[in-house]
């Protein structure tokens, strides 16, 4: 849709920049969203996913990188990369929601994952199942020290294809219980790392 053709739509789902591409259910919940180009062949596995129904662990918010001036206000660290992911909608009746998180509030880590991209949340969620548990540490502005809550993990679609791979852990939090279970099975494990901080 053309955002000078549609005003009111864009605020209501706060479309700042395009491309914002997001998948809504039968009662306007965003169950998906895409903030940035993606190359077809992800983007149709990404569709299929969402029209099939298939389910993956979700938190029931979007995200994007803090302003600028989300980092000076919050006292985000902001070394190379910032510290945060900056909570732009919250589910009304998802996992988000549940836990008390709002629109506003900058999620700094899942379990032992800091979260510093989109990718660091994706990753996290494509090893977990609906219905786990995951502590969540966040900031909400004017409050001077983290926050830290339970979220119930619920169910959304997801475009990830993992091309035969079996995921079991995501993130550098994850990597010594990886190595762990890598020695006690004498397997080898495959790290990937990228990004401006490596």
């Amino acid at each position: 849709m053309d955002l000078d053709e549609h005003p009111g739509l864009a605020k209501a789902y706060g479309v700042a920049s395009v491309p914002d591409v997001f998948f809504v259910d039968g009662e306007g919940r965003v169950t998906d969203r895409l903030r940035s180009f993606e190359e077809p062949e992800p983007f149709l596995i990404r569709l299929a996913r969402w029209l099939d129904g298939t389910k993956v662990a979700s938190l029931g918010l979007s995200t994007s990188a803090p302003s600028d001036e989300a980092v000076q206000d919050m006292g985000l660290a902001n070394n190379v990369r910032v510290l945060g992911r900056l909570i732009d909608t919250v589910a009304p009746d998802g996992p988000a929601a549940a836990a008390g998180l709002a629109a506003g509030d900058v999620l700094l880590r899942i379990e032992d994952n800091d979260l510093y991209s989109a990718d660091d949340i994706a990753d996290y969620l494509a090893v977990s199942a609906p219905g786990d548990r995951a502590t969540v540490r966040f900031k909400r502005k004017g409050d001077a020290e983290p926050h830290e809550t339970t979220i119930v993990l619920g169910g959304g679609s997801s475009a990830r294809d993992t091309s035969g791979l079996q995921w079991q852990f995501a993130g550098l939090g994850h990597l010594p219980k990886a190595l762990e279970v890598a020695r006690a099975q004498k397997k080898k494990v495959m790290v990937g790392l990228s990004g401006a901080e490596t």
